[in-house]
Order: structure tokens, then sequence, then C-alpha cells
């Protein structure tokens, strides 16, 4: 009869909406988790930054901060190879202030250079000063804004960008 019917089609309508919420809940449990790490890799090592990972080759080293979808990073030194999701913008300074890399559904690597230099002689031992010399970034998928020295150039995929520390120009 008439009573079975509404109860079934009341139990289909709160199984519909049970559904919807599992789903709208599992999508806001989807979204990245704040926070920040500092690394320095001791060997090549992958680390998985939410949706979106780098690949550190050995002697690298960066600090990371995430902000919902904004991710912004120090790689002082090394050389590293970003993956980024196309939902996250990664903001990459890379050998101090060499250069700002800017950085949103791409795939792209990042070399700082280091010049080692005896600074000077103390007694009998050298004191070595290593300097960020350059900073290298190759662009392998997406397109990405690159900052330095006051100016700012989207680069497109396939392109590669050398920029020497201004600081060490004669």
């Amino acid at each position: 009869g008439k009573p079975v019917r509404r109860w079934w089609i009341g139990g289909v309508v709160a199984a519909g909406v049970a559904a919807s919420l599992a789903v709208g809940l599992w999508g806001l449990q989807r979204a990245p988790k704040d926070g920040g790490d500092d690394v320095v890799a001791t060997r090549a090592q992958l680390v998985e930054l939410g949706p979106s990972s780098v690949q550190l080759d050995p002697g690298a080293e960066m600090h990371w901060r995430r902000d919902k979808h904004r991710v912004t990073v120090t790689q002082p030194r090394g050389a590293a190879s970003w993956t980024i999701d196309g939902d996250d913008t990664f903001v990459i300074d890379a050998g101090a202030t060499v250069a700002s890399v800017e950085a949103s559904g791409a795939s792209l690597r990042v070399e700082v250079t280091m010049n080692v230099s005896d600074a000077r002689v103390i007694g009998a031992s050298a004191v070595t000063a290593a300097v960020v010399a350059m900073v290298t970034v190759v662009i392998y998928e997406g397109r990405v804004r690159v900052a330095s020295g006051g100016q700012t150039v989207t680069v497109e995929p396939g392109a590669t960008l050398e920029l020497k520390n201004p600081a060490l120009a004669p």
C-alpha cells in the first residue's frame, strides 16, 4: 500500500542526501593541508607537497610553507625538479635573491649553482665562502613567470633561463 511506498521514497531521498553529504565532505578533505618544512637532501629525495611534488638532487636545500593552494619556497642551493598541480601556485625564491619563479600547472627544474671561493686565509687555514653564482630555470611544461633584477618575464615550455648573480659582476 501507500505507507510502504512513502517509506521507500523517503529512504531513497535520505540515501541521496547522505551520498551528497559524503561526496561534499570528501571533496573538502581533499584540499591540501597547510604547513611547511625544511629539507636538506642527503640523497635524491621525492617530497610530496599535497597535489604537487619536488624531486630533490643530493645536496639540495628547500624550505616550504603552504597556505591553501599557495606555496612559498626558498631554494638556497642545489637542484630540484618541480611538478606543480594546476590548482597550486608556487613561488620559488632561488639562490637567495637571484631569481623568483612563479608557477602553476607546470613542470620545471631549478638549479642553484654555487661559486666556492677562498674568502681569506686566517692563520694556516683558508676560510671558504659559498656564494650563489647562477640560477638556471628549465621549463618542461606550463608557462612560468621568472623575476630577476627587477624584471619579470614569462617563460614558455622548452626554454632555459640562466640568471647570473649580479653581486658577482665585475
